[in-house]
């Protein structure tokens, strides 16, 4: 079984915790990392919280230099969202208002820091 797995991932997300704190930089060797992106489609759904979306925010920071911006959670700040992970007007892009949403950011999130990992 691989050190990281999209379980590994997930789980910690309902306590709370970073993603970060699971991708901390040079604290392991990222040869070992299991890049296989298939790995999420078995993993188990992520839904959206207020922690989900302080994550994504932390993650990606909506607001501007000074902290103004949409308020975490709004549809304004749901596309703010889309936009900086490259993923506006993207067809596949479920609706702000499905639950399926947060998965899908996740999802993008992690394969994001995948491909940084290269």
């Amino acid at each position: 079984m691989s050190f990281f797995s999209a379980d590994t991932v997930r789980k910690p997300l309902g306590r709370g915790l970073l993603l970060s704190s699971v991708l901390f930089a040079g604290c392991f060797d990222y040869s070992k990392v299991n890049h296989d992106s298939s790995l999420l489609a078995n993993a188990e759904k992520l839904s959206c919280s207020q922690d989900v979306f302080n994550l994504f925010e932390k993650e990606l920071m909506s607001s501007d230099e000074l902290g103004h911006g949409p308020d975490i959670g709004s549809q304004e700040w749901q596309a703010v969202i889309e936009f900086k992970l490259g993923l506006t007007g993207n067809p596949t892009l479920p609706s702000h208002t499905s639950s399926d949403w947060c998965d899908f950011i996740y999802q993008q999130m992690f394969a994001k820091k995948i491909h940084q990992l290269d």
